[in-house]
């Protein structure tokens, strides 16, 4: 595990956090015990603009193992998907890559009943144009995690056999057809995931249909293949947004 939060050249602080295996980590740590391997990156700095702590990040995982999630076992589930669920069960789901920008903020929660008292703090980690994908499956999330009362407001897409999706779309004038010729996908559905993350809600809408470029995003076909460099994770702009306000997590 590699950790830093330092000021830079600039006088800006970073953080860093790097791990070579990140689910054997977090187990030791006590934090998650459903995933195996991986190799972590996240970097983050303060925007300095807000009056409130904010950081601004991207994080950035590859080669993991998910086993037993709950979650992802819902999904899958809903799905329908036999083969996909037996292979969850027995052996876990494995994905080359997982990224996505993150916002970070402290706020404090003035108690509306009584304004005599103080504020009460809460953090809250708002995830942005997150996508992870596979050899069996693909998926995109945005949304709210409250920290501090565990609850979460996520939703995004779920694209099943993501290689097979893969192969159709690059067939030269069929995949154009079936898939679309900017890569849509031709097998998706989109979720929603919200309540306390011990237990949360699960709802699959199967019947979605997918914007143009998508599958060749979530496949990170639109990604140069060329070493990663410090640029990789750098922080998102202030500018984007996910689906969900603040508050409305911040409340619950």
């Amino acid at each position: 595990i590699y950790l830093r939060y330092k000021p830079n050249e600039k006088g800006i602080r970073n953080f860093r956090l790097e791990m070579d295996d990140t689910g054997a980590a977090l187990k030791a740590l006590g934090f998650y015990t459903n995933m195996d391997g991986g190799e972590l990156t996240v970097f983050a700095q303060p925007d300095e603009d807000q009056e409130t702590d904010v950081f601004r990040g991207r994080l950035v995982l590859r080669d993991f193992k998910v086993t037993q999630a709950p979650v992802l076992a819902q999904l899958i589930s809903a799905l329908s998907l036999p083969g996909l669920a037996q292979l969850f069960e027995n052996e876990g789901v494995g994905f080359k890559r997982l990224e996505a920008n993150f916002d970070w903020e402290e706020q404090k929660i003035d108690n509306p009943s009584d304004k005599n008292k103080p504020s009460k703090p809460m953090t809250i980690m708002q995830l942005k144009k997150g996508r992870t994908s596979g050899n069996s499956l693909g998926l995109t999330f945005e949304g709210l995690i409250n920290v501090t009362t565990s609850k979460a407001d996520i939703a995004g897409t779920i694209v099943p056999l993501s290689a097979l999706n893969s192969l159709v779309s690059n067939i030269p004038i069929l995949g154009d057809v079936i898939a679309g010729s900017k890569g849509e996908g031709i097998f998706a559905a989109t979720y929603k995931v919200r309540g306390p993350l011990s237990n949360p809600k699960v709802s699959v809408n199967p019947l979605a249909a997918l914007a143009p470029g998508f599958l060749r995003s979530i496949l990170f076909q639109d990604t140069p293949k060329k070493p990663a460099s410090s640029d990789e994770t750098a922080p998102a702009s202030s500018d984007e947004t996910a689906p969900a306000s603040s508050d409305e997590t911040a409340d619950e």
